[in-house]
């Protein structure tokens, strides 16, 4: 019974099979929704409807996961009032983030959030050195939500559907130089993540400066891309500036994507990417947890998983840090046979999987090693795991 949205979609125009429908999965989604309020609105559930055509018995698993995972990031906790707070909450997570090329603009003349990606000036071989793929995933996870935060603000005043639109600056795209496997297979598991935790909030999403390989570049993503998204895809011409500024208003676009909006450069709070410095790649000798010596290592066979437990007191910091011998490992923590760290399918090729949660109850805490996607090879793990007290650190 999916319902085509109009451009501009009002609270009030909700039909009442659609207010039957959003009581459902409220009622369902009771437990999660109280451990996370925010999402506890007719617009924000209005989306999980539209983004699975109204199918609840779909949307339960996939909505309740979402809003663990959001509540195990600690992201109901994370304060928005604008752009500058997601973009400091990002820069103290990593020290690589600058090198990431992206930042939002603000909020556009049609109340939605927008979003600038100039990916093609980003080192996809220097940034993959730096960071855990699960920070880089977890940090993706919290500027989206950040945007969504500002959303949803913008919504309880307006009481009008809102989004995200999304500009990508292919300028200065290579082939060779972009076109890298071991970053490019992450980007594609981030962007399948996203799509399922954030279902109907992209609005449109540009891409400007498209180079001549873009057909190539495209049908490599175009496997993980929801019909949804697929959709939603624009690629502009040598007029992209004045669709941008007629579509979002010069006020809210920075001036190198043609806009007035002021800032202390062309390109505002937009993060520049450019060459990670070695110095940020990751090395085993500034990390004294990082010591093979102290590492165990277990065996976990195709389709199968493994626990490794640990206890734990209310307030005390699980640390861990492994490597997958080949491919990837779905890693996740749970105690009482809940997920209280979520599911991230990483890969340590060339950082280690390594972090941290603080105990919020006194138990045995499961660190789940889960080898159930592979058909037929086993993964060696070599890991360590440590309790320690906060004061500790």
């Amino acid at each position: 019974m999916g319902v085509k949205q109009k451009h501009e979609f009002h609270i009030s125009e909700l039909n009442e099979k659609q207010k039957a429908k959003i009581r459902e999965l409220r009622e369902r989604l009771q437990p999660e929704l109280e451990k996370y309020p925010e999402y506890d609105t007719e617009l924000s559930l209005l989306r999980w409807l539209e983004g699975w055509d109204y199918d609840i018995e779909a949307i339960l698993p996939k909505a309740r996961w979402a809003l663990t995972v959001f509540h195990n990031l600690d992201f109901h906790n994370f304060k928005v009032e604008t752009i500058d707070d997601i973009h400091h909450y990002a820069c103290r997570k990593s020290e690589a983030v600058e090198y990431f090329p992206g930042g939002l603009f603000g909020i556009d003349k049609e109340g939605d959030v927008v979003y600038c990606q100039p990916l093609a000036k980003a080192d996809p071989r220097g940034l993959i050195r730096s960071d855990s793929v699960s920070q880089v995933f977890k940090l993706e996870l919290a500027m989206i939500e950040g945007a969504f935060k500002l959303v949803r603000n913008q919504e309880a005043k307006t009481g009008k559907k809102s989004g995200m639109k999304i500009i990508m600056d292919l300028e200065g795209f290579s082939y060779s130089e972009h076109i890298y496997m071991p970053s490019i297979k992450e980007y594609l598991k981030l962007l399948s993540l996203v799509q399922a935790v954030f279902p109907d909030f992209l609005k449109r999403l540009w891409v400007v400066n498209p180079p001549a390989t873009m057909s190539v570049v495209y049908n490599i993503i175009k496997p993980v891309l929801a019909k949804q998204t697929q959709e939603k895809i624009q690629i502009l011409g040598k007029d992209w500036k004045e669709i941008l500024v007629n579509t979002c208003g010069a006020e809210n676009l920075y001036p190198q994507w043609g806009g007035t909006k002021q800032a202390d450069s062309p390109f505002g709070t937009v993060r520049r990417g450019g060459k990670v410095p070695e110095k940020l790649h990751y090395s085993p000798s500034n990390n004294s947890f990082d010591d093979e010596l102290q590492m165990q290592t277990l065996n976990v066979a195709s389709r199968q998983k493994i626990d490794v437990k640990v206890h734990a007191k209310k307030g005390q910091e699980i640390h861990w840090l492994f490597r997958v011998g080949s491919k990837d490992i779905d890693f996740s923590v749970r105690f009482d046979d809940r997920e209280v760290y979520p599911v991230f399918r990483v890969s340590t090729e060339f950082v280690p999987e390594m972090n941290y949660m603080t105990a919020r109850e006194t138990g045995e805490y499961a660190l789940t090693f889960d080898n159930s996607h592979a058909m037929m090879w086993g993964k060696e793990i070599k890991y360590r795991v440590e309790v320690r007290d906060a004061l500790q650190n």
